[in-house]
């Protein structure tokens, strides 16, 4: 019996001008990328020059910290401080809504396709770094974050409309890697910017987004080297294995709990924000009011938390110091969040997250001497990042860069994996989501 052969298709199914069409292509978005990340790199230092010029003309200083700073002032100053803030937030909050009206989430413009507004983006930035500059108690990460991804969309809607090379799919892409390269210049973790955008913003580490997002990262990083835009953290990690890894692990379990609470509870004060015009106008000048109050006893609930967590990472501190602190901080922080007034939650969490470890630290150390309070702090930081991002490769590489300091990698992971063990548990979201905007 005669075999039949059926003639081979000499076709290849991938020709050599296919090849060359998609590889123009791809050289195409990466020049798009490029040139993206270094306008990010070079917003995100404007703003932070814009911050320390406001903070530092205002606190009247240009050693030391801010809240030091605060510190130092009359009450008097100190309060009208807060209330011109409030009030300077209220009305140009209004105003822009009201003037300039237009699509200012980040995740919208990712996760739903819509399209971001570059003014109305960019006065909110400026409006969140005033804010946080005069000693609103929210992160700073979203204003460079904002402006970053508005540069993106606005380089897609160009370079889609002039030379027809980009598509709607790669908006999404773009606005992502315009946030998380904003994010990498502002803090200086090339890596942990690129993961957070990978893990949070595109829910991908696929090889080809990877590729994009890790240079967009690196040139964004490498042009915040210019401007000096953050001291990386100092911390004291003396505490040795395995002695550590008894308190890291109270210490995930303790922070998986709390901050699940903690993200549910930004969940549900998020839809709590000013709608009506007069809302809008008087609910950041009471919210602000109420902190500058507090602040006059705790100097420390000013601002971002940086410095608070540069205190826990480096000094003793008191029993009573870290009780009031334990609650005053999360209520300034969901004060200032339900009064409208724009900001992140990633310094602020962080700082939460480090007040935890210090206690803990502190009962372990009465039974293991050798244990360190000042490690534990950090320990805390980091399990309070990885719950409340629900990225845990994200959050291990912005911790550990964030005080370039990799010799503590495996008491972090134990802490940062029980942590988000317990609130996948309970299907906890992330701050990113658990928010509108």
């Amino acid at each position: 019996m005669l075999m039949v052969l059926k003639p081979i298709d000499t076709v290849q199914p991938n020709t050599a001008e296919d090849s060359e069409k998609k590889l123009k292509n791809i050289s195409r978005v990466i020049c798009v990328v490029v040139l993206t990340a270094l306008l990010c790199g070079i917003s995100s230092g404007l703003l932070m020059m814009l911050l320390h010029f406001v903070a530092h003309s205002a606190w009247k200083y240009s050693d030391g910290t801010l809240i030091v700073a605060i510190g130092n002032e009359k009450i008097r100053y100190r309060m009208m401080i807060f209330v011109v803030n409030g009030l300077f937030v209220g009305v140009c909050k209004l105003l822009t809504s009201r003037l300039i009206p237009g699509e200012t989430s980040i995740a919208g413009a990712i996760w739903k396709g819509k399209n971001l507004d570059f003014l109305p983006s960019f006065f909110k930035s400026i409006i969140s770094i005033i804010a946080i500059a005069l000693g609103c108690s929210l992160g700073r990460e979203v204003a460079p974050q904002l402006v970053g991804a508005a540069v993106a969309s606005e380089m897609h809607k160009f370079f889609s409309q002039k030379f027809q090379f980009l598509s709607d799919n790669h908006r999404p892409l773009l606005v992502a890697i315009g946030a998380g390269c904003s994010f990498a210049a502002v803090y200086q973790v090339p890596l942990g910017g690129a993961l957070l955008t990978l893990e949070i913003w595109l829910g991908s580490l696929s090889r080809q987004n990877s590729i994009v997002v890790i240079i967009g990262c690196c040139l964004a990083a490498f042009t915040g080297t210019f401007l000096d835009l953050v001291v990386p953290y100092s911390v004291s990690l003396t505490t040795q294995m395995p002695y550590i890894i008894i308190p890291a692990i109270l210490i995930g379990i303790t922070n998986g709990f709390l901050f699940t609470g903690y993200v549910r509870a930004v969940q549900l004060l998020d839809p709590l924000k000013p709608k009506a015009s007069w809302q809008i106008a008087l609910y950041p000048m009471v919210a602000l009011t109420i902190l500058g109050g507090l602040c006059i006893p705790y100097p420390e609930l000013a601002g971002n938390g940086s410095n608070l967590s540069q205190m826990l990472f480096s000094e003793t501190v008191s029993w009573d110091f870290l009780a009031a602190m334990f609650f005053l901080k999360p209520f300034v922080i969901f004060l200032c969040l339900t009064s409208g007034t724009p900001g992140g939650l990633f310094t602020p969490t962080f700082t939460c997250g480090a007040i935890v470890g210090g206690i803990l630290g502190k009962a372990c150390a009465y039974f293991l001497p050798a244990i360190s309070v000042q490690t534990c702090a950090f320990l805390g930081a980091a399990s309070a990042i990885a719950v409340s991002l629900q990225a845990p490769l994200a959050a291990l590489g912005l911790t550990l860069e964030l005080v370039q300091d990799f010799s503590s990698v495996t008491p972090v992971m134990f802490a940062s994996s029980i942590g988000l063990l317990i609130s996948r548990y309970f299907k906890s979201p992330s701050t990113y989501t658990a928010r509108k905007e």
